[in-house]
């Protein structure tokens, strides 16, 4: 039975394939990544950025392709040319079938209506009475707005408040008065009703939602189906009462409100027996499409705002010119209207550069093919879904100049009058064509009157040290993330800039700075000089206040920088980065004493490393909390060591065998491929679950690794100058981003450990630890129970999946580099592995058997000396190293470059010979006869994972070393290429190879 299912799995398998190739090839429609059964490319797609991942795949499969999510086949538009092809006539004009929208409105709304001239009598009906509410009173109601979110606003005093709920509540009300002639406090029940539905109804209504991109999930239980019936059904209640009140109250000759005009329709098209128009106008359709209008409108009005003072606090030089505009125009008490458009270009720029720069209809409302149809020659079936990537058009730098850059003037001639919009045809904030948006023109209302009075009113700030977050996160529309801005009175304002532009006010306080200066100048060289002669601390060059050595170190030869100040201060010195002092170690013996008693074991409040760290293992200072991590920790690591690792290390290496062969001889970067690889080792270790290259998660990882790992150097501008950290700058934001992103990408993957737990079952190292955690709680151990939180958990695995990865990363570049450098060695390694294994996949128990290889993988930690100055340690008490006085809490680093390249120790130091490690009989000598080599540190905070580590480093070298003879390209320097760049570690710099496969002797 299981043969069979297994033939028939695989057969239906082959047939999805089959027919996939058949509509790229044959029917030739427009081409797109490889899908998976009834997933589609679903899981190919950031939900949280739909369009960056569409825009990255317009990269490889151009302006036009497809995906697919779960089973329905979707057309992806991507340039501003086939875009309008595609919308201007009727061929692609219908809407697909999306399955919330189907719930929510059927074929009773114009946003979801396939028949043409149904669509056309709901287009005539809505915008009927769109008209007469322009028409009437709409500036009226939008001022009413505005006026009451000022006294709102004036209500936080200059305080910072998250202006979300405000600029959605004032949108609504705007929306709620217009088709209802209604408006709500932030205290009213039927407010928190509808916020409450529509909040359930934004959580499905992306078209790449689950619910809608994998349709059979409704046949089963879930969260997102039950809330949006509820919400529906809430929505339908309050609408019809809404209805049966305007029909009972309604008076001919009186429109008060935009359901008024639809029952003036209603009681027309009756008096004219207009039975064509009487079906869209009966009590479901007039209601549907009310609430339509008012729900988009509500949330992309509410959206731009936002968008809005956000970008006005990021870029005040540009809301300054807002406000010189206005008060030149206006004075300080005009009344701002509609009527004032034309005399406020800059405001109507800036309106138009917020709904281009944020694109936050990012991908539209769908469209779908009416008939069969081609666009640019691919073949669009009828029934196919068609969606815009309107993100990729606004930020088309063919079209735009400077596109990632927020320039109202864009839209301004030279004279600074607004340029015809005919100039713009790839401006499409309201999509284009026949099912363009119907309420474009009162929604660009709203924004010109709201965001024109709060910028009359008010100089809109972002609290002091709060991050820029242009990102947005993508739901129905792409809004911004959560944000805090200060709202100041102009007037007060203006007073507080001319208070700090008195003269005599700054000339008193650059006196009293530069007497501060002195002073403190004079203590600080007078501490200096007590602490080297009094107390006798390590020795070390003249350092300046806050700023330390820094001008004495070479960031990119920090390693030569150091060695050299040894051969002048000793091999004990001191340095300061910032105002931390640091002490170095450069000898091996001081090294070990130092590191293997009690008093320098704890680590050192190095920010980035604190930050990113502070629950986890290697941060730890607390003597007992570090033993309970390290216990936990190798508990863990023995777990995998025991099941899975081999397996794991066997899967990988012949993925990489494949990637390299993949290359066919030609020179490439070996980085990416390696990266991947180890990345996948330790992320298979630690959660159980491989990457492919180019997925968007996996993508995620590296960026926000690549930020971490550049934070986390000693040599980074946050740790060599502490006080940075206290003033905005581009390093910190970059900090907390990386640090924000990688805890959410934790904290999910950890969450979905728990919920997927069986006890018995051990998949990788967090549920080994979820298996402690759960053995700690049973047995009311609080000690350790408070140390596997979900924080701790997931900072100690990441920790040990960071450095991991980025310590065999670089130690396998460093062995790639060496053997194609060093070609007699590649050669003695390869006819060792010929002769001892012949074709078979190296293994780790192949260890022994290849002596000569280990005994490189050595050589290439001592040469490269890639782990430079290890994790540093700081003193948990008042001690002494080689005679001089380290106080408590001092940072201590081992200089561990010139350690391996120690004349004193070493035969030839700067020659790579990998016969240093095995004797005469060529097996590989006892590390104990090394005590001098610490590849790994040394002492109680040695690297934990190190055995899993040189594992990894010995099966990808072996793997890759049998199938490959690695070469430099013939024009590569190879002086210049073995010299290091500076991260944490000592990396290679980029290079290329070349992988020629080998010829594998039988055996």
């Amino acid at each position: 039975m299981i043969l069979t299912a297994s033939l028939c799995g695989t057969a239906l398998c082959a047939m999805y394939y089959l027919k996939e190739q058949y509509d790229y090839t044959i029917r030739r429609m427009p081409p797109g990544p490889p899908s998976i059964p009834f997933i589609g490319n679903a899981l190919s797609i950031d939900c949280k950025a739909p369009h960056l991942s569409l825009a990255e795949l317009a990269k490889k499969y151009g302006d036009i392709f497809s995906i697919k999510l779960g089973t329905q086949r979707v057309v992806i538009l991507n340039t501003c040319e086939v875009i309008k092809e595609a919308y201007k006539g009727l061929d692609i004009s219908h809407r697909p079938n999306i399955y919330c929208m189907d719930v929510l409105v059927g074929d009773k709304g114009f946003l979801t209506c396939k028949d043409t001239k149904q669509w056309r009598l709901h287009t005539k009906v809505c915008r009927s009475a769109l008209r007469i509410i322009n028409n009437s009173s709409l500036g009226v109601k939008i001022s009413e707005e505005a006026d009451c979110l000022i006294n709102k606003i004036l209500d936080y005093h200059g305080k910072a408040f998250n202006p979300c709920q405000d600029l959605y509540l004032a949108s609504l009300n705007i929306l709620c008065n217009i088709s209802f002639g209604e408006r709500y406090s932030h205290t009213d029940p039927e407010l928190h009703d509808i916020l409450d539905y529509s909040a359930e109804i934004l959580k499905v209504l992306s078209p790449i939602h689950p619910v809608n991109a994998l349709p059979w999930l409704r046949h089963f239980p879930n969260k997102w189906f039950e809330g949006l019936l509820r919400a529906k059904e809430q929505r339908d209640r309050l609408l019809m009462r809404k209805y049966v009140q305007h029909v009972a109250t309604y008076q001919d000759g009186e429109i008060r409100d935009m359901l008024d005009a639809m029952l003036a329709s209603a009681k027309q098209a009756v008096q004219e027996k207009d039975d064509n128009s009487l079906n869209v106008l009966t009590p479901e359709h007039i209601i549907i499409n009310m609430w339509l209008m008012f729900f988009a409108g509500t949330d992309t009005v509410a959206n731009a705002l936002q968008w809005g003072l956000l970008y006005m606090a990021a870029f005040p030089k540009k809301q300054a010119k807002v406000h010189d505009e206005i008060e030149l125009v206006l004075g300080k008490e005009g009344q701002l209207t509609l009527n004032c458009k034309a005399r406020l270009p800059y405001l109507e720029a800036t309106v138009y550069e917020i709904m281009r720069f944020s694109s936050l209809t990012n991908l539209g409302v769908p469209h779908a093919a009416a008939v069969d149809t081609n666009v640019r020659g691919y073949y669009i079936p009828k029934g196919t879904q068609v969606m815009a990537n309107f993100w990729a058009v606004h930020h088309d730098e063919k079209v735009w100049d400077r596109p990632h850059e927020f320039l109202p003037e864009r839209f301004l001639d030279s004279e600074g009058n607004l340029r015809n919009m005919s100039e713009f045809p790839y401006f499409m904030p309201f999509s284009t064509g026949q099912r363009s948006c119907l309420g474009k023109g009162m929604a660009k209302s709203e924004l010109f009157l709201l965001l024109g009075k709060l910028l009359q009113k008010f100089c809109f700030q972002l609290p002091e040290n709060a991050k820029v977050d242009l990102e947005g996160l993508s739901s129905v529309s792409l809004i911004p993330k959560p944000y805090e801005v200060k709202a100041l009175e102009r007037a007060m304002y203006i007073l507080l800039v001319f208070q700090r532009s008195s003269h005599k006010m700054i000339l008193t306080v650059l006196l009293y700075a530069a007497l501060t200066v002195l002073i403190y100048l004079l203590l600080y060289f007078i501490q200096e000089q007590h602490l080297y002669k009094v107390l006798h601390l390590p020795p070390g060059p003249r350092s300046l206040p806050l700023l330390g050595n820094i001008f004495q170190l070479n960031p990119k030869q920090l390693h030569l920088s150091l060695t050299e100040l040894a051969q002048r201060y000793g091999a004990t010195f001191s340095i300061k980065f910032g105002r931390e002092r640091v002490v170095i170690l450069n000898q091996a013996e001081t090294v070990k004493k130092a590191y293997s008693g009690d008093a320098i074991t704890s680590r050192p409040k190095i920010f980035s490393i604190d930050f990113f760290l502070s629950k986890g293992f290697m941060a730890c200072t607390d003597r007992q909390h570090f033993r309970i991590h390290t216990k936990v920790m190798k508990h863990a690591f023995r777990v995998i060591s025991n099941t899975s690792l081999g397996a794991k290390l066997a899967d990988e290496a012949e993925s990489l065998i494949r990637t390299f062969e993949g290359y066919a001889g030609k020179p490439f970067d070996p980085r990416e491929d390696t990266n991947l690889a180890s990345l996948n080792v330790l992320y298979n270790i630690a959660f159980g679950k491989r990457y492919h290259k180019g997925e968007a998660e996996l993508q995620e990882i590296f960026r926000y690794s690549h930020d971490i790992m550049k934070g986390v150097s000693p040599v980074h501008p946050i740790n060599l100058i502490p006080w940075l950290r206290t003033i905005p700058n581009p390093w910190m934001d970059a900090l907390q981003t990386a640090k924000d992103k990688r805890d959410r990408h934790m904290l999910t993957l950890y969450q979905e450990h728990i919920d997927t737990y069986e006890e018995g079952t051990i998949r990788d190292m967090v549920d080994a630890l979820i298996r402690v955690a759960k053995k700690a709680e049973r047995e009311e151990d609080d000690q350790t129970l408070g140390l596997l939180s979900p924080e701790h958990i997931t900072t100690n695995i990441w920790t040990i999946f960071f450095a991991g990865t980025d310590t065999v990363l670089n130690a396998l570049l460093w062995v790639f580099l060496y053997m194609a450098a060093f070609p007699h060695v590649q050669r003695r390694i390869q006819s060792q592995i010929d002769e001892t294994i012949g074709s078979r996949l190296p293994s780790l128990e192949d260890e022994q058997t290849l002596p000569l290889l280990s005994a490189t993988i050595y050589e290439t930690l001592r040469y490269s000396s890639l782990s430079l100055l290890g994790v540093p340690h700081a003193a948990v008490m008042d001690t002494e190293v080689d005679g001089f006085y380290i106080p408590k809490g001092t940072q201590v680093m081992a200089n561990f470059w010139a350690i391996n390249h120690d004349q004193n120790v070493w035969h030839k130091p700067s020659e790579f010979d990998p016969d240093r490690f095995l004797d005469r009989d060529g097996k590989l000598r006892s590390l104990k006869e090394f005590p001098y080599f610490m590849p790994f540190s040394t002492g109680q905070r040695a690297c934990l994972g190190k055995n899993i580590g040189k594992s990894e480093i010995f099966v990808l070298s072996a793997c890759l070393l049998q199938r490959f003879r690695l070469e430099l390209p013939s024009e590569t320097t190879q002086d210049i290429h073995l010299q290091p760049d500076i991260h944490f570690d000592l990396v290679p710099k980029p290079y290329n190879i070349i992988a020629k496969r080998r010829d594998l002797p039988e055996h």
